[in-house]
């Protein structure tokens, strides 16, 4: 997985791709699930001073697939995978979507493109992701006031042969690194996190009055006060 750090556009997020890497590592088969990160406000920055401002969203995008494509083929992938749906943001139109990936070589799988926005939330709820998406996070403060939603592909390349694209992103790909749980979480996550390695439960949270909250087989709960292990 790759988060892109959008600072100082925005913040608060690294929290929940920690968390939803966690419920997606339920469906890995075993393979490892690793969490990269990019200081991808940095190119964010050059984008807004060198483009134009109705095309930030669309070079967005494009730097985010080209950005996971040189992390693919550092990491030896063959694919990128993302969640795209055809309609649900600005950026995901078919003209957009056409110019964000032209530049990516690789193949770029997105299972979710033909669902509405209920659809994806149901199989949110059902695998577990749903809660920790709809946790406030600010947004992204780079949007412009009138983002491009059918962007010219012929005129998209230009604007990225303009910005030098591919330099500025080979750069910012340098500051790729795994992130460290440990240093993301506070000291109550980690607690929360050891009793659930102990008791070998993912159903386990803490409640407002500090005690830890285990789900148990048999849906009833079993309460008691957690200790900073």
């Amino acid at each position: 997985l790759l988060y892109c750090d959008n600072s100082p556009y925005g913040s608060g997020t690294v929290n929940k791709v920690l968390k939803n890497a966690e419920k997606l590592r339920r469906y890995s088969l075993g393979e490892e699930v690793r969490v990269y990160t990019i200081k991808y406000g940095q190119y964010l920055e050059y984008v807004i001073k060198n483009a134009p401002p109705r095309m930030t969203c669309v070079l967005c995008k494009s730097g985010m697939y080209q950005s996971a494509e040189l992390l693919a083929r550092r990491e030896k992938a063959k694919a990128i995978v993302d969640g795209s749906s055809i309609g649900q943001v600005a950026s995901q139109t078919l003209d957009n979507i056409n110019a964000s990936r032209y530049h990516c070589k690789l193949p770029i799988f997105s299972p979710l493109i033909s669902l509405d926005k209920l659809e994806i939330e149901s199989i949110a709820k059902e695998i577990g992701t749903y809660e920790i998406s709809i946790i406030p996070d600010g947004g992204c403060g780079a949007v412009p006031k009138y983002p491009e939603t059918h962007a010219d592909l012929e005129f998209t390349k230009k604007v990225i042969e303009n910005i030098n694209q591919k330099d500025i992103l080979q750069q910012v790909s340098e500051s790729i690194e795994i992130i460290n749980k440990d240093d993301t979480m506070t000291v109550k996550e980690k607690a929360l996190e050891r009793v659930r390695e102990l008791l070998n439960y993912n159903d386990v949270n803490f409640d407002n009055i500090g005690r830890i909250t285990v789900k148990c087989q048999s849906n009833r709960f079993a309460k008691f006060r957690y200790l900073f292990l």
